[in-house]
């Protein structure tokens, strides 16, 4: 719908842009849409983005901003002047056995923390790495904090190693600031970072496809902070100056996201520094089950999350996407169709942040079957499951059960797991499965039948010895 008007309006703001960014007040100039009474209209312009908004007699001659630009052909388009506050980098809390993306890490031994992003895979030896940003593991854009990286963030955890990071080159005022083309680090996760299977970190949903955002595009992200948002891309190819390590920094390769539906909420905050931003994926037909990502967030002042494009990232790290299984392969086709329906599951973008844990604990269990995709009975397995989850979404109350009963069951390590001892709250837990399965699908009631027998034998018994007997 704006392509055109962007391809136009771009360059000429690009023209004007180190000029504006020495103006007093200035923090951002980018490409996007003009804003009046406080919503966003259909006229593509340059936005310039300001600390505050001030009355003309508190400017000097020479900070005065222009209401239209011209461009080197002589082509001309209106500016529209936006607040944002000063902009400064933003440095679920929870420890969790299987790395996920969205969580919180942080250097060892370091008082804050930021988001681990997802898994990208390194295009030229097919090694996973995980992404987040420069400031979440270094000091001042150049020295690391610390080689290893703890999860939670300001914890002993280790589950990581530093791999690369761009360096951030920084000045000690706001006019001398240098361009920057990215605040990015990648991750190298430890051996006790792979659990059941899960064989990296892979954002909120496995993806595979990797592209540049457009303006008005509805976007989401899973952050360490703020957990899950939504927004709309306010505009692109951006550039700007803020305050970085105590000094001042420029970053190029920007777009803008304000939160939706309410602006005033907040699409980021503090903490939430690293996350990868995908597109809503109610927007993004034919396959809304796995929604292209296009953002690495590292950045906000005021209403305003700013991100990098994530196709300069990893262009510029040699990054891809993490590869799918391909349904061309017999042994992987139930694999995808797990996959599937777990991405489907977590890619509404109205999830409540308390399903999300659903979700994740369903990427463990494809891992657990692509591990063993040689098992007829995890097929088995996986069939019965895939039939179960299909009822979360039409069945409350199943839905409720099998979290009350297998979530936290799955996001044990394998040693707690095997050790956990089936109480009697937790037998209860699975007989009431069980029986709901029972009533709710004829095809799943010797499942449950199961269910209830294989509990009601198992009173404080460890799970190992119940996963032997049955």
């Amino acid at each position: 719908m704006y392509e055109a008007e962007v391809a136009r309006v771009t360059p000429i703001q690009k023209y004007h842009r180190n000029e504006l960014l020495r103006r007093e007040n200035v923090t951002g100039v980018g490409t996007g849409l003009r804003r009046r009474s406080g919503g966003l209209t259909d006229e593509v312009c340059v936005v310039i983005y300001v600390v505050r908004k001030l009355p003309l007699s508190e400017l000097a001659p020479e900070d005065v901003l222009p209401t239209i630009l011209t461009g080197p052909d002589g082509d001309t388009v209106r500016t529209d002047v936006q607040q944002s506050g000063v902009i400064r980098p933003l440095s679920y809390t929870g420890q969790y056995p299987t790395m996920i993306g969205g969580i919180s890490i942080g250097p060892q031994g370091a008082q804050w923390y930021g988001t681990a992003g997802g898994l990208l895979v390194v295009a030229a030896t097919g090694a996973d790495r995980v992404l987040t940003n420069n400031h979440v593991v270094t000091t001042n854009g150049v020295t690391i904090a610390s080689q290893f990286i703890v999860q939670p963030g300001t914890s002993q955890n280790v589950v990581a190693e530093v791999d690369t990071v761009i360096p951030i080159q920084t000045s000690p005022n706001d006019f001398t600031a240098p361009m920057n083309a990215m605040d990015a680090a990648t991750i190298k996760l430890t051996p006790n970072a792979y659990v059941w299977g899960l064989e990296g970190l892979e954002g909120c949903v496995p993806f595979c496809v990797l592209q540049s955002p457009s303006l008005n595009q509805l976007v989401w992200k899973v952050g360490a902070t703020t957990e899950f948002t939504q927004g709309k891309v306010t505009g692109v190819d951006t550039g700007f100056i803020g305050e970085w390590f105590g000094a001042w920094a420029g970053f190029e390769n920007v777009f803008t996201v304000e939160s939706e539906p309410d602006p005033n909420w907040g699409f980021s905050q503090p903490g939430d520094s690293g996350s990868f931003v995908f597109i809503n994926p109610d927007t993004q037909p034919p396959n809304p089950a796995n929604p292209p990502l296009v953002g690495l967030l590292f950045a906000g002042g005021g209403n305003i999350t700013y991100c990098t494009d994530i196709t300069v990232v990893a262009g510029t790290i040699g990054l891809e996407g993490f590869p799918l299984p391909q349904p061309d392969d017999p042994k992987k086709i139930e694999t995808v169709a797990f996959l599937d329906q777990a991405r489907s599951w977590l890619g509404r973008p109205g999830t409540p942040v308390s399903d999300i844990s659903m979700a994740r604990a369903r990427i463990v269990l494809h891992r657990l079957h692509h591990r063993y995709a040689d098992s007829p009975a995890m097929q088995t397995t996986v069939s019965s499951l895939l039939r179960i989850f299909a009822l979360l979404n039409q069945q409350p109350e199943i839905r409720r059960l099998v979290m009350e009963a297998v979530t936290p069951l799955l996001f044990l390590n394998e040693k707690d797991l095997l050790n956990a001892v089936m109480d009697e709250e937790r037998v209860l837990r699975f007989m009431r499965l069980g029986a709901a399965l029972e009533r709710a699908d004829s095809a799943l009631a010797p499942l449950g039948e199961v269910i209830r027998g294989v509990a009601a034998r198992s009173t404080g018994a460890r799970m190992a010895d119940v996963f032997e007997r049955h």
